[in-house]
C-alpha cells in the first residue's frame, strides 16, 4: 500500500454498488473548481462483500473523504459505526471522513434537513414515525438548540440502547414517545408553542414549526374536537397541531388539510434537501464555506442530463 504521504492532494471517494445517476462527484468537482481547490473526487463500484477491504485500503492510501451511495449506506453504518453509538441507530451513513486511522461517519440528510430548518428561521421540530429522515434527523437535532418532540420514536431511543448525550438523554423521557401523544407535559409546551389566542389574546406571538414525517398524510381522527383541550389533546397528530398558534414548513409530499394548508409558509423537496445535504459534506470535508448556489445550479444541470 502507498503511504499517507504519498498522496498529493486531498481525495473524496464516493463509493457504491451502482455508481451511474449519483451526483456528488459532479458537485463535488464544480464546487472545487469555483474555489480553486486542489481536491479530486471519484467514483468507485464496490461490491457490498468488499466494502470492509476498501474502506481499509482507502484509509491507507490516505483518501480524505468517502460518500457511500444507498444500500452501500446501509452496509456502512454497521461496520463503521460503534454499536451502540448515534451513527448506528440512524442505521445509515452517507459520508465519512478520516480521523486517526479510521474513518468517522454521518449521515448527512438530518444535517441538510437542519441547516434548512435554521434558514427558515423554525424554532421547533417534530417528528412523526420511524423512518431514515427521522431518525438522521434525530441525530443532528441532538448536537442542536432547537425544540423537538417525536412521536411514535423507534423503542430503542425509549431505552438504553442508544449512547446520547446527557442533555439529550434527559430530554428523552419528555420529547419521545412510542405512540402520537407525549404523556409528560402539553406538547405545545416542549415545543416552545402557544395555543391558538382566543377572545381578547390577540397578541400571542406565532412560532414557526417544521413536521417531519414520511407519510404523505397527518393522521386526522373521525371527529374533530370544537373546543381546544388544554389538558388533554386529542391523540391525532393534526388535530394537535391545529390547536397550536404556528406557521408551517414541511415536506413538499406532506398533504394537509385545507385548515393547516393555511398555516404553512414553505415547503421543502427532496431536491432542497439533497443539496443542502452536500453542502453540509462539503463543508465538513474541506473547512470551507460555498454559496449553494453554485451546488443547486450544479444539481439541476446533472438532472438535466
Amino acid at each position: 500500500m502507498a503511504s499517507k504521504e504519498s498522496t498529493t492532494q486531498p481525495i473524496i471517494c464516493c463509493l457504491g454498488q451502482s455508481v451511474a445517476g449519483q451526483p456528488t462527484q459532479f458537485l463535488l468537482d464544480r464546487a472545487f473548481a469555483a474555489l480553486r481547490l486542489q481536491w479530486q473526487a471519484l467514483s468507485v463500484e464496490v461490491r457490498p462483500k468488499k466494502l470492509a477491504l476498501v474502506c481499509e485500503a482507502t484509509i491507507e492510501m490516505g483518501f480524505h473523504g468517502l460518500r457511500f451511495y444507498e444500500a452501500i449506506a446501509s452496509i456502512a453504518c454497521p461496520h463503521l459505526a460503534n454499536p451502540s453509538s448515534l451513527e448506528r441507530f440512524v442505521g445509515f451513513s452517507s459520508s465519512a471522513i478520516s480521523q486517526k486511522d479510521r474513518w468517522q461517519v454521518w449521515d448527512s440528510w438530518g444535517y441538510g434537513w437542519i441547516d434548512l430548518l435554521k434558514q427558515n428561521q423554525v424554532e421547533a421540530l417534530w417528528l412523526h414515525g420511524d423512518s431514515r429522515t427521522t431518525r438522521s434527523l434525530f441525530a443532528a437535532v441532538a448536537t442542536s438548540n432547537m425544540k423537538w418532540v417525536w412521536t411514535e420514536a423507534p423503542a430503542s431511543l425509549l431505552t438504553d440502547e442508544v449512547d446520547l448525550p446527557d442533555f439529550v438523554r434527559g430530554q428523552v423521557a419528555d420529547r419521545a414517545s412510542a405512540d402520537s401523544v407525549t404523556h409528560s407535559k402539553p406538547i405545545h409546551e416542549l415545543l416552545g408553542c402557544s395555543l391558538q389566542p382566543t377572545g381578547d389574546n390577540i397578541e400571542t406571538p406565532v412560532s414557526r414549526l417544521a413536521i417531519v414525517t414520511e407519510q404523505n398524510q397527518l393522521p386526522e381522527a373521525q371527529h374533530i374536537e370544537a373546543q381546544h383541550p388544554k389538558a388533554q389533546y386529542p391523540e391525532a397528530l393534526a388535530n394537535q397541531i391545529a390547536l397550536m398558534n404556528v406557521q408551517l414548513l414541511t415536506p413538499s409530499t406532506l398533504r394537509l388539510s385545507e385548515s393547516l394548508a393555511a398555516l404553512r409558509f414553505a415547503q421543502l423537496s427532496q431536491a432542497d434537501v439533497a443539496v443542502a445535504a452536500e453542502l453540509y459534506d462539503f463543508q465538513r470535508w474541506t473547512g470551507k464555506t460555498i454559496d449553494v448556489s453554485i451546488l443547486r445550479d450544479a444539481y439541476d444541470e446533472y438532472c438535466d442530463f
